[in-house]
């Protein structure tokens, strides 16, 4: 059972598509954990619809921490010192009303892209109605900061959540 649940999660696509990403001082990559909808009905033999948001989430710091340890050893020394690494949650409350889950991305930046994630942004994951119920256990404020970022958009605002951890 595990097994399955990784190995629709993790598939040679996705980690592929993850270890290829170029990392350039200027710009940010977001790869999301999974796709969101070729491999469902497999997870959904293995995993309760309801604990998908959970186990991405979960998948999602995993592979980001071995990511971590991954760049520590391909980039530079400068690439590495500005290097930032976070799980992002776009939407999720409308996602997982949409399609019953949210998927984390994996966002890869530098320390200059990410500067605008400050303190009036900052937010306790916990505190945070519908997502604290959900990841509140997870998300342990002394290992992660959480920033909500809304963005103004013709069809409405795009909220956008960022995991960063705070200690590596």
């Amino acid at each position: 059972m595990m097994k399955s649940i990784y190995e629709n999660i993790y598939t040679s696509q996705q980690l592929d598509e993850i270890s290829n990403m170029v990392f350039r001082s200027n710009l940010s990559e977001e790869v999301p954990i999974i796709d969101r909808y070729e491999r469902i009905n497999i997870l959904q033999e293995s995993i309760a619809r309801e604990d998908f948001s959970v186990c991405l989430l979960n998948c999602s710091l995993f592979l980001l921490y071995n990511l971590k340890l991954y760049l520590r050893h391909t980039l530079s020394s400068t690439e590495n010192d500005n290097l930032f690494l976070c799980i992002t949650l776009l939407d999720p409350v409308d996602e997982i009303n949409d399609v019953g889950f949210s998927v984390p991305n994996i966002l890869v930046s530098t320390k200059l892209v990410a500067s605008y994630l400050t303190q009036d942004k900052a937010v306790s994951l916990k505190r945070e109605e519908y997502l604290g119920r959900m990841y509140g256990t997870l998300i342990d404020e002394s290992m992660f900061a959480c920033y909500k970022v809304i963005t103004p958009d013709k069809y409405g605002d795009i909220i956008r959540y960022y995991i960063v951890p705070k200690l590596w």
